[in-house]
């Protein structure tokens, strides 16, 4: 139950929605809850696809490795968890596909969220490499947020370099666009 306080701030603060300010009872209003694109046969409560309908999907058929997104070293022991990781062995057990970690982040980075996205792709540039042969492998690269895609487009050149054939994306959550 709800404390007194609780109701006396949103009496004088309505909570609002953080999309569109409209003043509703929770963290979304009705309306941007359902302008926002739901990708079919994915969990309601996680997001994840169904592994039934990635077995029925061809492309998605091909994976046969889960990658993550690595965080540099640095970043990975202030942190204590890798979530792109975390996300990838969750898929990985769903979907009966190995997790590999043949992707490594080679240097450090100025975190994403303080460049635009011609920066982003800058600031990427050369930060990650797969010293595994990737040949005949299509990894399924895992992050966990995608913004501009920037971080998704330098691990690919970093996994086709490698060798991978094809590589598919996914992440669990896709920051809206600028309107």
């Amino acid at each position: 139950m709800r404390s007194w306080w609780h109701a006396a701030l949103d009496l004088a603060f309505p909570p609002r929605c953080h999309v569109c300010g409209a003043a509703c009872g929770g963290v979304l209003c009705p309306a941007c809850i359902a302008a926002f694109p739901v990708a079919r046969a994915v969990c309601q409560r996680c997001g994840l696809p169904f592994a039934e309908t990635i077995a029925a999907d061809a492309a998605l058929a091909t994976a046969d490795l889960i990658v993550p997104v690595p965080l540099h070293a640095a970043r990975l022991r202030a942190r204590g968890f890798n979530q792109a990781e975390e996300i990838a062995v969750v898929a990985g057990e769903r979907l009966g596909e190995p997790v590999s970690t043949s992707l490594v982040r080679t240097r450090e980075t100025a975190p994403q969220s303080s460049w635009n996205a011609a920066g982003r792709s800058q600031n990427l540039g050369g930060a990650f490499a797969a010293p595994t042969p990737l040949r005949g492998h299509a990894p399924w690269l895992i992050d966990d947020v995608v913004t501009t895609g920037a971080t998704l487009g330098s691990c690919d050149e970093a996994l086709i370099g490698a060798g991978a054939g094809v590589v598919l994306a996914a992440s669990v959550a896709r920051t809206p666009r600028p309107r």
